[in-house]
């Protein structure tokens, strides 16, 4: 699978980069890097990206189109 980086800095983390993306894309596995969590007492260059991921990939706007598209979400270990 070609990597694109279209999830990465700036806009691209906000909900509509994220929902953009899952509509442009096509039938079989795709892997989306993310790193989304909680950043207190975190150091690291990609410490506040990783709270902007995580409201995104919990907004409900998100999950709307992952349902509407029939995206089936799994962890790394079940491909």
């Amino acid at each position: 699978m070609p990597h694109d980086g279209r999830f990465y800095g700036g806009e691209a983390i906000e909900v509509e980069g994220l929902v953009a993306i899952l509509r442009s894309i096509g039938a079989g596995d795709v892997e989306l890097g993310c790193h989304p969590g909680y950043a207190e007492g975190l150091v690291s260059s990609y410490t506040a990206e990783r709270e902007r991921e995580l409201r995104t990939l919990t907004d409900p706007r998100v999950l709307a189109v992952v349902e509407e598209r029939g995206i089936e979400l799994i962890g790394w270990g079940e491909l």
